[in-house]
């Protein structure tokens, strides 16, 4: 067949380069598919082009030959510059030849192939599960996963089979089994590979949980990794209850681990198989009690760094006070604190009562990275392994003067007792009562529960703190109140004066008591070093018969505690000592005269070191407070 082309810029090149003939197609090998049905023949349609560099004419004459088998021979020839027609399975060769006007001639040869283009049909079975035997080992072949397997032109007995588990190699698999061992209880994902004799490949994967159904079988190829490290507090103290978590990655699939440790270090094992690779993730966690080492100082604390007036020393500071997790330390963190503070949360609702994060090498740094998670890779488990250094810091969110420990927040100062007179009220009386510092004082800041009996009487309104600083719930009013620039007060000054009705003739000593397990009272004073120094309160009440109770001393105790009493006249006095779950576990009672009297309480008639909640009474007087009894009795 002969064609005219005229592609003119494709001339202008071959003239340029001296090419008389140029074959378009580019003369390479070519591969052609069995026909369907068949294994013995396919379609081969091609069609060649060249063209001329030869002015006088554009036209090509084309013919070809073909080479059966590549053996040598000339089996077919024809003129034209098309093939279609259908060749046996094999590698054929053809050769192209083109002449044109001016003499010219040109030659294109390469192979072309029929083959088989279909690999093997599979179906499996998408999931198994199997029970060790008496050996405790089991063993499973190709043939359990595969439901059917065909090929268009190899014979079933003659395709070859192969298999093992995912991850486990790449190409063709030279196993047909895998076997099992009690060390292998669990899900496996497996490959099922077949081949026909052309070499062509399909798989399947499909998944075998592996049983111990009997439960006699014990996997003794594990050992152990180590995680170990120590933990402190974000105010340098060593911590101790906490839990540390283990998320594990390997050949098994994904494993979780915890321990709690009741010491400031911890030696955690993680017992895994042996002779794999593992990745695992290590971090650190408790959180209970939210209200621990969190008080109006902290907000006064946060409220300066806030102002610049005394800024945050360490990140660690800033981490704590960062309560509602934005990344920062601003107002609106102080209102989630003081929300805490009063009970409006029970929790912060955006982070844990604690944080646990790697050791930062310069605190004071405030561009530290802060990390809570150590990543650590065991290449493969040959033997017991273990990995130290894995140390945390601990910060109690919502503490941004790093107070707290994990046993508690013990008082600077022995206590001071807020003065509030003892009257007799009658049933729907109301009556504001003043709560009194008993001396001239600058204070920053101050925080205190006071419960109010609500079957003897109700709350009617609260003088001498903002509305956003006092919550009132279940029968317990909880106040605070801080100021940066500090508040001067002279002796007998009122702090706050609340109003109250009583519902029953009573004294004001039975409808107010203080609430210490609620929220601890106490209050900051400036120290001498510009700092907050604090003071526990307690409340006592005062009456016109004139008896007089002064706070124990000293408080905490470790041997003995005293408490002293001024009578003004005879009468009783009754000491009881109660645990925070309001169960007494002390009663001293006396009849005195006229005169100064000392009450003396051994650490003995204490079960156990501890918080506790007194309650002294003298004739109408009565003082309550928090008592601490330390351990080294």
């Amino acid at each position: 067949m002969n064609r005219f082309i005229i592609p003119v810029l494709l001339l202008a090149c071959h003239a340029l380069n001296g090419q008389a003939i140029t074959w378009l197609n580019g003369c390479v090998d070519k591969t052609y598919c069995l026909n369907q049905g068949s294994c013995a023949e396919g379609d081969v349609f091609i069609v060649e082009d060249a063209v001329t560099s030869c002015v006088s004419s554009q036209i090509l004459s084309y013919s070809y030959i073909i080479d059966l088998f590549n053996n040598g021979g000339v089996d077919i020839q024809a003129s034209s510059d098309t093939l279609n027609a259908t060749f046996p399975v094999g590698t054929h060769k053809i050769t192209w030849r083109a002449s044109d006007n001016c003499g010219n001639v040109s030659q294109c040869t390469y192979l072309f192939t029929i083959e088989d283009c279909q690999p093997p049909s599979l179906l499996c079975i998408n999931s198994l599960a199997q029970s060790l035997d008496t050996t405790c080992t089991t063993t499973i072949n190709v043939e359990d996963f595969i439901l059917n397997v065909s090929d268009n032109c190899t014979p079933d007995s003659v395709l070859q089979f192969g298999m093992r588990e995912v991850g486990n190699g790449s190409g063709f698999p030279a196993g047909t089994e895998i076997d099992f061992t009690i060390c292998d209880l669990g899900d496996h994902a497996i490959e099922v590979w077949v081949m026909d004799e052309g070499g062509l490949l399909n798989k399947c994967v499909g998944n075998i949980e592996i049983q111990d159904n009997n439960n006699d079988c014990d996997c003794g190829l594990q050992a152990n990794v180590s995680l170990q490290g120590c933990v402190r507090t974000g105010g340098n103290v060593q911590a101790d209850h906490y839990t540390v978590f283990a998320d594990v990655q390997g050949n098994q699939g994904a494993m979780s681990f915890f321990q709690t440790t009741p010491d400031s270090c911890y030696d955690f094992p993680v017992e895994l198989p042996l002779n794999y690779g593992y990745q695992m993730a290590v971090y650190a966690g408790r959180n209970d009690n939210p209200l621990l080492g969190v008080s109006t100082f902290d907000l006064l604390q946060t409220t300066k760094h806030i102002l610049n007036v005394e800024p945050f020393q360490t990140m660690y500071q800033w981490l704590a006070a960062d309560v509602n997790a934005s990344g920062s330390v601003t107002s609106f963190d102080i209102v989630e604190t003081r929300k805490l503070i009063l009970g409006i949360y029970d929790t912060f609702p955006k982070v844990p009562s604690w944080r646990f994060v790697q050791p930062l090498d310069t605190p004071g740094n405030f561009m530290s990275t802060v990390r809570d998670t150590y990543y650590v890779s065991v290449t493969q488990l040959l033997a017991d392994t273990a990995i130290t250094d894995l140390d945390f810091v601990g910060v109690k969110m919502g503490d941004a003067n790093l107070s707290a420990s994990f046993t508690g927040d013990p008082d600077d100062r022995a206590p001071v007792p807020l003065q509030c007179e003892d009257m007799l009220m009658e049933a729907g009386e109301e009556r504001t009562l003043a709560l009194r510092w008993p001396y001239d004082a600058t204070l920053s800041g101050w925080q205190i529960a006071l419960g109010i009996d609500g079957d003897l009487a109700e709350l009617i309104s609260v003088e001498g703190v903002p509305d956003d600083q006092y919550y009132f719930r279940d029968g317990v009013l909880r106040l605070l109140w801080y100021d940066p620039a500090d508040r001067v007060l002279s002796g007998d000054e009122a702090l706050l004066r609340i109003t109250l009705r009583a519902k029953q003739t009573a004294r004001v000593s039975q409808l107010l008591s203080l609430e210490p397990g609620v929220l601890r009272a106490e209050a900051y004073e400036p120290a001498a070093d510009g700092r907050a120094g604090r003071h526990a309160l307690s409340l006592r009440f005062d009456t016109p018969a004139g008896a007089e109770i002064f706070p124990p001393r000293p408080n905490p105790f470790s041997e003995q505690t005293i408490f002293e009493v001024e009578m003004g006249q005879a009468g009783t006095v009754q000491l009881d000592v109660f645990d925070l779950d309001g169960k007494r576990v002390y009663r001293q009672i006396e009849e005195r005269e006229p005169g100064r009297h000392v009450l003396r309480l051994g650490a003995d008639h204490l079960a156990a070191a501890g918080v506790y909640i007194y309650r002294l009474q003298a004739g109408d007087a009565v003082l309550s407070g928090r008592l601490i009894r330390q351990p080294g009795f």
